[in-house]
């Protein structure tokens, strides 16, 4: 992760990006029928996430991380199977 600095606004805002990814694909291996081996999940989905997490909190800011829970937000809107049910606009 070299090359990201605080000072950079749009470094912050791929970070922010990936960090959303991350968790939409942790979403949608959740969401599936089948069992994905663990090991798989642990390596490519929740290590990079809170690697990813960690490095925000370094140099991001709290702007960024309101648009992180944001991103979560609509993300669980978007593809949870009880949409609004669970979570309020």
């Amino acid at each position: 992760m070299k090359g990201w600095s605080a000072s950079s606004r749009r470094a912050r805002k791929r970070l922010c990006g990936k960090i959303v990814s991350y968790w939409a694909q942790l979403f949608e291996h959740g969401m599936r029928d089948f069992v994905m081996p663990y090991d798989h999940i642990y390596k490519r989905q929740l290590l990079p996430l809170c690697r990813l997490l960690g490095r925000l909190t370094e140099v991001g800011t709290g702007e960024d991380l309101r648009h992180v829970i944001i991103g979560f937000l609509d993300v669980c809107r978007r593809r949870s199977r009880c949409r609004n049910r669970v979570l309020p606009r």
